[in-house]
């Protein structure tokens, strides 16, 4: 908050009158602008931070969407290869020497 305080002395006429306001117009003036600046500045470096911050998220959503990716294709390679066995399995039913390469459980992505 700003503080504007009375003149020391009384005012002589119109022109202590309009010297005193020009001195708080000019005052008033210089303190907004500072003001203004100080949280145009600030604003910034909260933009910065917050591309910043943006920024770091896309890459690790990236690695995430390619580690992800990678489980699906090993559990699509999985899959294909116990249909690969069930279906040997139906043709030829006495052989009890082939294993289910897929796995009993599915983690979440």
């Amino acid at each position: 908050m700003l503080d504007i305080h009375l003149p020391h002395g009384k005012l002589e006429g119109f022109k202590d009158f309009f010297l005193h306001l020009f001195t708080i117009t000019v005052g008033l003036l210089i303190a907004l602008s500072l003001e203004g600046w100080v949280e145009h500045v600030h604003h910034r470096h909260l933009a910065r931070e917050a591309e910043d911050g943006l920024r770091v998220e896309i890459a690790n959503n990236e690695h995430e969407l390619v580690r992800q990716r990678q489980q699906i294709d090993d559990g699509q390679k999985l899959m294909g290869a116990d249909l690969k066995v069930l279906a040997e399995m139906r043709a030829h039913p006495p052989s009890t020497n082939r294993f289910l390469a897929g796995r009993t459980g599915y983690s979440r992505f």
